[in-house]
């Protein structure tokens, strides 16, 4: 027998009153059952779909979403981790809630979460009575298949309004732990940092906390000494699931070198995020942003070998100005100027 703790509509738990499987006729008006949903996403960007089993209710169609009931003694969450890691065999450090609501006909609340893993796709395990095959597919995918395949509607339509979604966030305590994971991968992977306004060097000197007051203070143009010049420094968000893909740095003004080797723009994208189109997207926000302040010529520079680097600033109208050697960074480099 499946007990459940019994909520109101606010998702507040009503002490005193249990409500049990299969007997969910005889629940009053008001009184709510907690179910929990859960999106799988790769880090690759595709999604796992599980079918069910042909003897449940939608024999054999697909879910975008591992989940089932709260039981008693637990919070949602916990049965969120629970009911992952039962269906799927996926182990989720983090869980981020997508959106929730309650449903009256049926007495229960949704919870619905995203669980981002970089698991071995070849992994999920199939749970005896539920489910019977998976795949991984593509938003796209998702998105063209029919009503009568996939069984997550509200899945579908979170998966198409979010896929690929970016915006810039300006530097707060929220993303301390986030931004620490982002330089550390790129010492994991021996990669060059580029556009973090040298959070990576403030890592390893100071603190994250001295840093953000460091973006506050090249703000305050008026009590910037020299030759530093003013600058914005951004976070590249990815927002389904909030992970910071890239950072970017926007100098406001331009001293000699700046004008001469480094141009306007800084930027890098993470290791693991690379080769998805995101570093052509963020420049062109940050292009945007130059706009907006009235930078009517944007520099922006490379190393003429770094053929990506090349690709992305072409691709954003980018025309070369200058080719030289540079002995600061002992390699030749390009300057190209984009017209806001």
């Amino acid at each position: 027998m499946e007990l459940w703790d019994a909520y109101d509509k606010e998702f507040n738990i009503i002490d005193g009153m249990t409500l049990v499987r299969n007997e969910e006729r005889s629940i009053p008006d008001g009184v709510y059952h907690p179910v929990c949903h859960i999106l799988v996403k790769h880090v690759d960007g595709t999604f796992l779909l599980m079918k069910r089993d042909p003897r449940k209710p939608h024999p054999n169609m697909w879910e975008a979403s591992a989940g089932g009931s709260t039981i008693k003694g637990e919070t949602i969450l916990e049965s969120a981790f629970r009911e992952l890691r039962e269906e799927t065999g996926v182990i989720a450090s983090e869980l981020k809630e997508i959106r929730r609501f309650a449903w009256p006909p049926s007495h229960t609340l949704h919870v619905e979460y995203l669980c981002v893993t970089d698991c071995d796709k070849d992994s999920i395990v199939l749970q005896e009575g539920e489910t019977v095959d998976y795949r991984w597919a593509t938003a796209d995918e998702i998105s063209s298949m029919k009503s009568d395949e996939l069984l997550s509607e509200g899945m579908r339509r979170y998966i198409s309004n979010t896929s690929g979604r970016m915006k810039l966030v300006f530097p707060s305590m929220e993303y301390k732990e986030k931004a620490i994971d982002y330089i550390n991968e790129f010492n994991e992977y021996g990669s060059e940092v580029n556009g973090s306004g040298s959070l990576d060097d403030f890592l390893k000197e100071s603190t994250y906390e001295k840093w953000l007051e460091k973006v506050m203070n090249y703000i305050d143009i008026a009590n910037l000494p020299e030759p530093y010049v003013p600058d914005l420094t951004y976070f590249y968000v990815r927002e389904e699931d909030d992970r910071i893909v890239g950072m970017v740095n926007i100098r406001l003004a331009l001293n000699d070198f700046l004008r001469k080797e480094g141009g306007h723009i800084g930027y890098s994208v993470r290791p693991t995020e690379r080769r998805k189109n995101y570093a052509t997207d963020m420049l062109s926000l940050a292009l945007k942003v130059c706009g907006k302040i009235g930078i009517k010529e944007v520099l922006v520079s490379c190393d003429k070998e770094n053929a990506a680097s090349v690709g992305v600033i072409r691709k954003c109208d980018g025309l070369l100005k200058d080719e030289f050697y540079s002995e600061t960074f002992d390699e030749t480099i390009q300057m190209y100027g984009v017209q806001i």
